[in-house]
């Protein structure tokens, strides 16, 4: 039905004028639960029936009223219980059933007029006729208290009571003889439901019970303590909610581990807002609706030698708890929750890293906010180095990765529950050491640098340019396939720390000569030619590894490279040998070509152009390197 509510007044007159009837004498009189009720105009019986202004019977029961002109029709009741009358109609709607009127109702001097009988009965009301007085007496039927519950919320206890139908009047009182008990009236009312049982350890309540009191009733709750309290009523009148508020019942100061722990001790769950403050530095907790309970102390002592100076409790509002730590820096809180208060801890929070190149070595430096301790361990894998610092947080720094040349290739933050694991990869871990101690703000670790650490390496794509080496079977060129893996050594060495320079960093050609000129003019340490083989039987495949004895060392180079080649790559293992190649014969340093597979056969062909292949080539080349320094 379109049409808004009235507050409880109907105002409405119909399209054409009513007659106004004459009112009965004596005048009718009006009581509601024994209280007399002025009505204007009054009361008047029509066919035997007493019809009276709806507005005041709505009022004094405790219904609401509806007016919609459109249909002309007046809805009065409460939710769940409703009745629809229209204005002429002798039949009315009670609920989801439609009944006779005998008569129906009217507007009369723009109030409108109804069978007071049918309407109170029909909201569950008596009504009694006293002919010696011309008296209409209605009498509510009281609300039955359905069920009371008892609820530990967020914020303050609740004591919830359900109702059948609203109540005419309801409210709560301190007792006068004991400031602890609260005394709630609901009228009318009958109790329907046993009260629960309060438990012995209940912080709040000692007891609850019913009391008759006439028509009403009362709900006797006894406290263990005095404090703030206060009733709401459901928007549809069917519920109640008594709210009693908690209290900071004591505050502790305690420590685990490196991490001070304050403990706020209240009667309940609380909710709570945090302020961080600075010069100087304080966390200010608020606690709404808590108030501190008698003797709760100003100041608890914290512990300085982590950071927390001291506790203080106040109360910026009556309503309002405030615990101040007050701190030695920064301190970012965890704060849980629990069901009797809030624990707060202040572990070190891990907030900046920084990374040092040293002579031969990388230094790690983890900045914390407070006292900590750490491990530092190599993992399983041999690849990646784990420190632990543990109950530290990260308080979301930006994760510094290490530079060219350091002994760490990257760095991974995460938390565990044990507290902070910062894992570096250490692809060429040489060993390290951790020079911080119990109890520092610092995490401070050493790693043992790379061998490739300034080390100058000439890479060597072979052919390039007009020259395209050796044609696989469907075309390819040996040149691409050998500039694709120098480029990815050339990645792999800088990151390790070696400085390499490339004979040729695209399609281009260059004489062999000037190839092994540039690295003799540098001093480069090694030199390492990249090429891949072929043959006129499409059958031939494997690795072969060339050195000549240009150099002491360039047989243990070139063993060291073929031995990863022929583990990493599972081709067919032809052997380290001999050969005065050019760029093998007048290198001045340890100089090996490598011939990575047979692009004239066609499987391997497959494999020498994959991306996949040619990065692990280049890897296990790095790591025959790797060895051969290492080994120095």
């Amino acid at each position: 039905m379109a049409a808004g509510l009235l507050a409880l007044a109907l105002l409405a007159r119909p399209q054409a004028a009513a007659a106004q009837p004459v009112a009965a004498s004596p005048t009718l009189r009006l009581e509601v639960e024994g209280k007399p009720v002025a009505v204007d105009p009054p009361p008047f019986i029509e066919a035997g029936r007493t019809l009276v202004p709806i507005r005041f019977v709505a009022e004094a029961l405790g219904a609401q009223v509806g007016w919609y002109p459109e249909q002309q029709q007046v809805v009065v009741g409460y939710p769940g219980r409703q009745v629809v009358l229209t204005i002429g109609r002798n039949r009315a709607r009670v609920g989801d059933v439609e009944v006779p009127l005998d008569v129906p109702p009217r507007i009369v001097a723009g109030r409108t007029f109804v069978p007071v009988r049918f309407v109170a009965e029909a909201l569950g009301a008596t009504v009694e006729w006293a002919a010696a007085t011309y008296t209409v007496r209605v009498w509510r039927q009281p609300s039955e208290v359905r069920r009371v519950t008892l609820n530990r919320a967020v914020g303050a206890a609740e004591i919830r009571v359900e109702l059948s139908a609203p109540l005419l009047s309801y409210g709560v009182e301190t007792a006068p003889d004991d400031p602890k008990r609260l005394v709630v009236t609901l009228f009318p009312a009958v109790p329907a439901t046993a009260l629960p049982a309060v438990p012995g350890s209940d912080p709040l309540l000692a007891g609850l019970r019913f009391e008759p009191d006439g028509r009403g009733l009362r709900l006797v709750v006894d406290r263990r303590r005095t404090g703030p309290y206060w009733l709401e009523r459901d928007p549809n009148g069917l519920g109640l909610t008594l709210k009693l508020s908690y209290q900071v019942t004591g505050i502790q100061v305690s420590q685990d581990g490196w991490v001070p722990v304050v403990t706020i001790r209240t009667d309940g769950p609380v909710a709570y807002q945090t302020l961080t403050l600075t010069q100087p530095d304080r966390l200010v907790i608020d606690l709404p609706g808590v108030t501190p309970a008698a003797g709760l102390p100003a100041e608890v002592p914290g512990v300085p030698a982590l950071g927390l100076q001291r506790v203080r409790t106040g109360q910026p509002t009556p309503q309002t708890t405030r615990v101040v730590l007050d701190l030695a820096g920064p301190r970012p809180p965890v704060i849980t929750p629990t069901a009797d208060g809030l624990v707060v801890r202040l572990p070190p929070h891990l907030t900046d890293v920084r990374w040092e190149a040293l002579q031969g070595r990388t230094r790690l430096t983890l900045f914390l906010t407070g006292p900590a301790t750490a491990t530092a361990e190599l993992l399983p894998d041999g690849r990646h180095l784990r420190v632990r610092i543990p109950q530290a947080v990260a308080a979301a720094p930006q994760v510094k990765q290490p530079g060219p040349g350091m002994a760490a290739t990257g760095l991974t933050i995460s938390q565990g529950a044990s507290g902070l694991d910062v894992v570096l990869e250490v692809p060429y871990y040489q060993g390290h050491k951790l020079l911080s101690g119990p109890g520092e703000s610092q995490v401070v670790l050493e790693l043992e640098g790379s061998p490739l650490s300034g080390r100058q390496i000439w890479v060597d794509p072979g052919h390039g340019g007009h020259d395209p080496g050796a044609l696989g079977p469907s075309g390819s060129q040996e040149k691409q396939v050998n500039l694709g893996v120098a480029l990815r050594l050339r990645d792999l060495l800088v990151q390790a720390g070696a400085q390499v320079q490339l004979t040729r960093q695209d399609d281009r050609f260059v004489e062999l000569r000037a190839r092994i000129q540039g690295a003799n003019a540098a001093k480069a340490d090694i030199f390492v030619s990249i090429h891949a083989n072929s043959a006129s039987n499409p059958q031939a495949a494997g690795i072969e590894t060339y050195y000549w004895d240009n150099h002491p060392d360039s047989a243990r180079l070139a063993q060291a490279i073929h031995r990863h080649l022929v583990e990493d790559l599972g081709l067919r293992d032809r052997g380290v040998k001999k050969n005065d190649y050019l760029v093998l014969r007048e290198a001045q340093m340890p100089a090996v070509l490598v011939e990575l597979g047979f692009i004239s056969n066609p499987e391997e062909e497959r494999l020498l152009t994959d991306p996949s292949f040619q990065q692990r080539a280049a890897i296990a080349i790095q790591k025959g390197i790797f060895d051969y320094f290492q080994q120095e």
